[in-house]
């Protein structure tokens, strides 16, 4: 894959596609390693009994590390562990500042951007790199009570329960680096791409760190991009509608209610509670093909009456977004011409492709037995099947064929037969299959807009009058996702002549949201 550094990218572009919020590191004491075939591995069948064991009691807190420990809690990631031969060969190969362990702090020797709170960017000579475990944003590695659903503390034998912020695991760690090239392999299939090579890992020696007999570590990747479909490009599309939209859908009641595919799932399928009422209510799929159930003359309403798009007008963005502004507002003028029906084609187009490749993606997932992570442990319930966990890919002028988003966030990923739950394989294997359908409902319910999604907010507003217009497009994209995770022929493909615009857009969007850390 292209690094991002393509002919005609610029400085401008890496503040949009990978953050512009700065953050610093410092080297601290510890070994890299480096990931490959060889020195992460899983084990073969027979090896695997005592390797689910291990994992099995990660679910439990630490005692058997001493009285310290009885009260520590780490991810209980339900997989069996894997085989590590740590090995430093090959790091010199890394850009020189990697090769020793770096940590975030409040000021340091060198500049990144700041990624959630334990992660982190740093680019050099035109490529980035993803350090996951450096530190909890700039305090380092700290010890944190263990709260329930509601913020109150977990206790156990009248004490609290404890985790470690800002840091990975070995078993995390290296969870991560070898599921990210595993499902790497999976997604080429469907001409996808994860947005993380693996590279390797840091283990940290820090002085006077409390509990020292848990490893503090972080995975190290080169990256393709951070920002997140449903916090940065989502979120910036519908900031956008303001300055873009005229008109909303009209006629809203004359809506049929819309009636969801019998088991979609192979058993699962989305709740009564699991959308906004508007969704309930109303679908409709703009500039895409036909649906299952009757929409009155609701279904008539043409792309241009939907959205009667207008040029942005610039909001209040910052001085350094200005020419960023001005110059893709004109690159939409060649495919939108104050009147012509493109422009609003061109958002519906952009839901219904990031719905499809988000389905396309758990589809594929699904057949090979595969789960992103989905589960519950001690420190409280995972999923990483959601919006967030979706990037958008940097504009590569000479791929216009590429998909718009990138997969990531493997941590917790695990498969059908290396899930470790229980000691009871039958029971293990029923729960990879609920896991598995809660798992696509959970990313199904974020795209479109329920607010209790583990991994995204959802919480923006925006106009009373443009409420309509946001949930036909959400349920276009739920369309979509539906449409591809069920196999079916696509009814708007990508189509690359309409990539640099798109982007064009899509950077309209990232300016909106400029300042959120993914």
């Amino acid at each position: 894959m292209a690094s991002f550094n393509h002919p005609g990218s610029s400085a401008e572009d890496e503040w949009l596609f990978f953050g512009s919020v700065q953050c610093f590191f410092e080297p601290a004491p510890g070994t890299a390693f480096v990931y490959n075939s060889t020195t992460v591995t899983e084990a073969p069948e027979a090896e695997r009994t005592w390797l689910k064991a291990s994992a099995i009691a990660r679910q439990r807190p630490l005692a058997s590390l001493g009285e310290d420990y009885s009260h520590l809690l780490v991810d209980a990631v339900p997989v069996a562990d894997l085989k590590i031969s740590r090995s430093s060969d090959g790091v010199e190969t890394w850009p020189e500042a990697l090769r020793v362990p770096l940590l975030k702090v409040p000021s340091g020797k060198f500049q990144g951007v700041a990624s959630g709170i334990r992660s982190a960017l740093w680019s050099n000579e035109g490529k980035w790199y993803r350090l996951k475990g450096c530190g909890n944003n700039s305090e380092g590695f700290i010890i944190v009570p263990v709260q329930d659903d509601v913020g109150a503390e977990v206790m156990q034998d009248g004490q609290p329960l404890q985790k470690i912020r800002g840091a990975s695991y070995v078993h995390t760690a290296t969870i991560e680096l070898h599921s990210s090239a595993k499902v790497d392999t999976v997604a080429r299939r469907c001409g996808m791409a994860c947005a993380n090579v693996p590279l390797g890992w840091y283990e940290y020696c820090l002085p006077d760190t409390p509990l020292p007999k848990v490893v503090r570590c972080c995975s190290v990747f080169q990256t393709f991009g951070d920002r997140r479909l449903a916090d940065h490009v989502l979120r910036g599309l519908e900031l956008l509608l303001p300055l873009m939209a005229s008109s909303a859908p009209v006629a809203l009641g004359s809506g049929a209610p819309i009636k969801f595919p019998d088991n979609p799932f192979g058993g699962a399928r989305p709740g009564a509670d699991g959308f906004d009422e508007m969704q309930q209510t109303h679908m409709i799929v703009v500039g895409g093909g036909g649906l299952e159930c009757p929409l009155s003359s609701f279904a008539d309403i043409s792309q241009q009456r939907l959205v009667g798009l207008q040029l942005p007008t610039a909001p209040d963005v910052p001085r350094q977004f200005h020419e960023i502004w001005k110059r893709n507002c004109a690159k939409l003028t060649e495919e939108v011409l104050c009147g012509t029906e493109q422009c609003a084609s061109l958002v519906g187009y952009l839901y219904w492709r990031f719905g499809w490749e988000c389905g396309t993606f758990c589809r594929v997932l699904r057949e090979e037995g595969i789960c992103w992570g989905t589960y519950a442990d001690g420190t409280g319930y995972h999923c990483n099947a959601h919006g967030n966990n979706m990037v958008l890919a940097a504009e590569d002028p000479a791929k216009p064929e590429r998909p718009f988003t990138m997969p990531l966030d493997f941590d917790m990923a695990y498969t059908r037969d290396t899930f470790a739950f229980s000691e009871d394989e039958a029971r293990d294997r029923q729960m990879f299959a609920d896991n598995a359908e809660v798992e696509s409902v959970s990313m199904l319910r974020d795209l479109g807009g329920a607010p209790d999604s583990t991994g995204t907010k959802n919480d923006h507003a925006v106009p009373p009058a443009l409420e309509p217009l946001r949930w036909a497009l959400r349920d276009t994209m739920v369309r979509a996702w539906l449409g591809a995770f069920r196999g079916e022929a696509d009814t708007l493909p990508h189509d690359a002549a309409r990539a640099a615009h798109a982007y064009a857009l899509l950077r309209l969007a990232l300016v909106m949201t400029h300042d959120v850390i993914g």
